[in-house]
């Protein structure tokens, strides 16, 4: 039987796999760490998907960081106040 030499090496080859190996790993982990995140939200409340100008978010970014809150934090406080 007959071998095509390819040009790379066994140990080329095995690098090459433990590389894509360990980049699957980490992308799993970062899929795991977010899942564990989740798992600690609040039951009572919901999740909601706003859309802000760019001039609205960096405004909200910065009050918050200013006033050491989170950004879900000051528009829960901004809706119990004027809603």
């Amino acid at each position: 039987m007959d071998k095509k030499h390819t040009g790379q090496s066994l140990t080329d080859l095995f690098k090459k796999e433990s590389q894509q190996s360990t980049k699957e790993l980490k992308r799993q982990n970062t899929k795991t760490s977010k899942r564990q995140d989740m798992s600690s939200f609040d039951e009572k409340n919901k999740r909601h998907t706003i859309w802000l100008s760019p001039v609205q978010s960096k405004k909200l970014r910065l009050y918050a960081a200013e006033n050491e809150k989170k950004m879900s934090d000051v528009i829960r406080e901004f809706i119990d106040k004027n809603l």
